[in-house]
């Protein structure tokens, strides 16, 4: 990602800063002319905007009212082209810039709109081709059988960092709610632009000894991990940062985290943080984030369920758990610690409804909830039916 302060030290002897130095350095997501000084309207955040001093004859109300609407919809800066030597800032709107730490540069004379552009956009496209380049690269080795040393090559490259001797970790982020896919992809990269911000104050000390990168897919994204094990203790996503991310972008995703592996298994990782999300739909409690240790027990049983289940299979359960009501109230039964009362509670119904629902289970498919062999196969094969239906 390019930060503001990669620009101002690519440009640094054509813009001259007339406000104070903010203390955040945002991501840079384009460069434009603001004409319409309806911004928000047509803002959408992290843009460097070029204007020209006449675009700002506008009175001193509508000039602080501007910088304020530029602030507030995540600009990351304004930049002005002088057309009149005479042409100053009022310090009204200087002091209220530098307040609410709005940067303000000034445009070098000898400079055009054109030229710094087209420096911008060049760093701006180099920087997203790398991005894009490593993502798909890592994408395309979540689905391989084995890794060996050489399908690092490329990214370990790129980056200048040999990732296949490191540690590896897999956090997936998937999306909660149903939107337009412009409004999924905007959404995926500004958590992706938090979470990047969040992890560098995290990791500002050991950055050297750990390496993270995004891969998006649509309203999925992954974050992963490589780190030396030997130079910084294994981490949980989950008890370390998790809690630094805001709510109301957390809200909008669950998010799975896999175990630590040696980097040749990502592909283990990536399956574990696939399996952590389709857990939490049967978890008892309504948690957002979980850890594929917390539900490795369950992963393991409903292997071990597909390796018998050709000579394990009854039927007459199958096509029990394909009518809602008795696969709701197992999952219910079973996320309430199997009490009935509970169950009865959580499902707005009274307990002799659920009581009768169970007895069914057991007249349609001989399988007892009172029992403890039969309790478990019931527990096993609603999991499954429930992680079948996640996918």
């Amino acid at each position: 990602m390019i930060h503001l302060q990669d620009i101002l030290n690519l440009e640094q002897k054509k813009l001259r800063r007339i406000t104070s130095s903010p203390n955040t350095n945002p991501v840079v997501r384009s460069i434009t002319v603001l004409e319409n000084l309806d911004v928000k309207s047509w803002l959408v955040g992290g843009e460097i905007l070029l204007v020209s001093s006449g675009t700002l004859n506008i009175s001193t109300n509508k000039l602080i009212e501007l910088i304020k609407n530029l602030s507030l919809m995540k600009s990351c800066c304004l930049v002005i082209k002088k057309l009149d030597d005479n042409f100053k800032v009022k310090s009204e709107v200087e002091n209220l810039a530098s307040d609410i730490q709005y940067p303000i540069f000034i445009l070098d004379d000898n400079s055009s709109y054109v030229q710094i552009m087209s420096e911008v956009n060049d760093l701006l496209f180099k920087d997203r081709d790398q991005d894009r380049l490593i993502s798909l690269e890592l994408n395309r080795l979540f689905y391989l059988n084995e890794i060996k040393d050489t399908d690092f090559d490329f990214v370990s490259h790129t980056i200048n960092k040999d990732l296949y001797k490191l540690t590896v970790k897999v956090i997936k982020f998937s999306s909660t709610f149903t939107d337009s896919p412009l409004n999924k992809i905007n959404l995926s990269s500004q958590h992706i632009e938090v979470i990047d911000k969040i992890l560098k104050k995290h990791f500002i000390h050991s950055l050297k000894s750990i390496k993270y990168f995004f891969v998006d897919n649509s309203d999925n994204f992954y974050l992963i991990f490589f780190f030396d094990a030997q130079s910084i203790s294994s981490f949980s996503f989950k008890d370390e940062i998790f809690k630094s991310i805001p709510r109301n972008f957390t809200y909008k995703f669950h998010i799975g985290e896999s175990e630590s592996h040696r980097a040749s298994d990502l592909n283990i990782s990536f399956k574990e943080s696939n399996f952590a999300i389709k857990s939490l739909d049967f978890l008892p409690d309504s948690r957002i984030i979980v850890n594929f240790k917390d539900v490795y027990l369950l992963q393991l049983i409903i292997s071990a369920n597909k390796e018998s289940e050709k000579s394990l299979l009854n039927l007459d359960l199958v096509n029990l758990l394909n009518n809602s009501v008795y696969l709701s109230t197992l999952k219910t039964f079973f996320n309430q610690n199997e009490s009935i009362k509970k169950t009865a509670e959580k499902m707005f119904t009274h307990p002799n409804t659920i009581r009768y629902r169970l007895e069914s289970i057991n007249e349609l498919t001989g399988l007892n909830y009172k029992n403890t062999n039969d309790k478990l196969i019931l527990y096993v094969y609603t999991m499954t039916r429930l992680l079948t239906i996640n996918s």
